[in-house]
């Protein structure tokens, strides 16, 4: 795989190599074309690395610090012909639906994802919505399995990283439910706590898919104070205290993959 990174420490602070991975430093940044790295905390050219294997079917992946914005919208600009990773430890000016801000921190999960040509065949952007569900509607287990399964590419594609996030936490032995579209709740007491949000961005040309951009925030230590939304926090690790950013990181990819 090859690690765009700005400062080598973080690569192994992000905790997403095997035990046994060794990196080396190259010149080859392939891959990463259209992505300008902006970490102030770590300036000058940022360095690119290999190693063995892949995280998911990721080859190409990019580890920030302390990211200098959010790298779901500076990955609008990349032209890889590559799927490409960004992971952040930290970030400011992330955000989620409608442009809402994205409480940040390091424990947590913050993951970009970039796919090039989606073979879609031809797909019918007036498809109706999905019947009897309106934005902000609680699911259950089998109406959100239902959905995934049921909806064509587009809405499939909207749902994914929502879908990947469901199925860890699920194997992680957490009881998740869904809050349509792209909000992930833990029940406790009877009351929702949100524990990630999710984004899709895909662009289409006529009725074609072009490329997709998937955005993931997943409270792993950290349930931060999200006053405003209507809705309280949580985090894995009040489920599973051992959990870590990346053994989260490692199973949501492993859950793209299988898609």
């Amino acid at each position: 795989m090859k690690i765009l990174a700005l400062q080598i420490d973080i690569i192994e602070r992000a905790g997403i190599l095997p035990e046994n991975a060794s990196l080396s430093e190259c010149t080859d940044i392939s891959g990463f074309e259209g992505f300008v790295a902006a970490d102030d905390s770590a300036p000058g050219m940022p360095k690119v690395f290999t190693s063995p294997g892949t995280i998911g079917d990721f080859e190409h992946i990019i580890v920030e610090k302390m990211a200098a914005g959010s790298q779901l919208d500076r990955l609008q600009s990349c032209c890889s012909k590559y799927p490409v990773l960004a992971m952040a430890l930290d970030g400011r000016g992330f955000h989620g639906q409608h442009g809402r801000p994205w409480m940040t921190g390091i424990g947590n999960l913050y993951l970009s994802i970039y796919l090039p040509l989606v073979d879609s065949g031809h797909i019918r952007l007036d498809a109706p919505a999905p019947d009897n569900y309106k934005i902000g509607d609680y699911l259950t287990e089998l109406q959100t399995q239902a959905l995934f399964e049921s909806a064509d590419i587009y809405t499939a594609l909207q749902m994914m990283p929502c879908m990947a996030v469901y199925k860890a936490l699920k194997k992680m032995g957490i009881s998740p439910a869904v809050r349509y579209p792209n909000d992930i709740i833990i029940y406790i007491d009877n009351q929702p706590h949100k524990i990630a949000g999710c984004l899709s961005e895909i662009s289409v040309c006529g009725d074609t898919i072009q490329s997709v951009r998937l955005g993931i925030g997943l409270n792993v230590e950290l349930a931060p104070d999200v006053n405003g939304t209507g809705l309280q926090t949580t985090c894995v690790c009040r489920f599973v205290p051992q959990a870590t950013v990346g053994q989260c990181c490692l199973m949501v990819c492993e859950e793209i993959k299988r898609w």
